[in-house]
């Protein structure tokens, strides 16, 4: 059964030959994603709609409708790439403004009835500490966004990511272009 998926890649499209994805949504570097201002419009004024005038106004929609969000990034610091990091504080809609006692921390209600699983595919030279930093966002983003995370696993390089997201998303490599 084939999956509708959304992707968060800060790998240009150029680099990857995709298969068949009418039926995923990809934010890419080539999407102009806006920054994140934290106006909150997409609590208050116009519920789960962002009011920045971009490819990623629509993206609590996406979430909701999509059986699982697929992320694809290189290491920085032991987050995310920049870009797929801007994707995760855009995606604040997705989730309700109100919040719950969950053990000892708080967390948003959701917003949808549903859980989105969440793979993250790394890439990039990363350290022993980056790999626990990261695994530790990667539970928080997972957890902020009421989803569960699938996987966390990690690639020496982008076409060993690539080749990995093929398997769930149809993706080759083109072996002749490089980032």
């Amino acid at each position: 059964m084939r999956k509708n998926r959304v992707i968060f890649t800060d790998l240009p499209l150029g680099t990857t030959e995709p298969a068949d994805i009418s039926e995923t949504v990809v934010f890419s570097p080539e999407t102009e994603i806006l920054p994140c201002r934290g106006c909150m419009d997409c609590w208050f004024k116009t519920p789960a709609v962002c009011s920045l005038p971009d490819a990623a106004s629509h993206l609590s929609e996406a979430l909701a409708a999509c059986d699982e969000l697929l992320v694809v990034s290189a290491c920085a610091y032991g987050c995310l790439s920049p870009f797929v990091k801007n994707l995760f504080d855009r995606s604040v809609s997705y989730v309700l403004p109100f919040f719950k006692k969950k053990g000892e921390s708080t967390a948003h209600y959701p917003r949808y009835e549903k859980e989105l699983p969440i793979r993250f595919l790394i890439y990039g030279n990363v350290s022993p500490g980056e790999k626990e930093t990261l695994g530790l966002f990667a539970e928080a983003c997972a957890e902020a966004l009421c989803a569960v995370k699938k996987a966390l696993v990690f690639y020496p390089d982008f076409e060993s990511a690539v080749a990995d997201a093929g398997m769930f998303c149809g993706w080759t490599c083109k072996t002749e272009e490089k980032r």
